[in-house]
């Protein structure tokens, strides 16, 4: 849930290591706070215990699936509200009709395009009003 003068946060479910790892790194470049899990259990519980402003999940996560996660989202009231991104691979697009009775928000085919996640985030989280914090150079990288 979104808290104010924080940056963002965004839970990133993704059972692909690499994937994961340039998930989380665009989107801390773009000034999100990020979590991460690599299966559905841990997904509810990263859910229910920090409630993010976005969920990013890969449709095909193990333990539960992206839809059995969407699932719990639907049944229990805080967990509702928190927007979800589903990452579909192309090859499995019949996925969609097994997620087509849960409030997905986007919808993304893998690979995703470097930059586009991040872009599709910011798209999510405009209408609450959040945005990103700005990334600050580190040291000796001022002007």
């Amino acid at each position: 849930m979104r808290v104010p003068n924080r940056p963002p946060c965004i839970l990133v479910a993704e059972a692909d290591r690499t994937a994961m790892g340039a998930h989380v790194r665009e989107l801390e470049a773009a000034g999100y706070a990020v979590l991460t899990a690599g299966d559905g259990i841990e997904c509810v519980e990263r859910l229910r215990s920090a409630q993010p402003d976005v969920l990013v999940i890969d449709a095909e996560i193990p333990w539960g699936g992206g839809d059995g996660v969407l699932a719990v989202c639907r049944e229990e009231s805080p967990l509702r509200l928190i927007p979800a991104i589903v990452m579909v691979a192309r090859r499995n697009a019949s996925l969609l009709y097994r997620l087509a009775p849960y409030p997905v928000g986007d919808l993304l085919f893998k690979p995703v395009a470097p930059g586009k996640l991040a872009e599709r985030v910011a798209a999510m989280l405009a209408p609450l009003g959040a945005t990103p914090h700005p990334v600050l150079p580190g040291p000796g990288h001022y002007p």
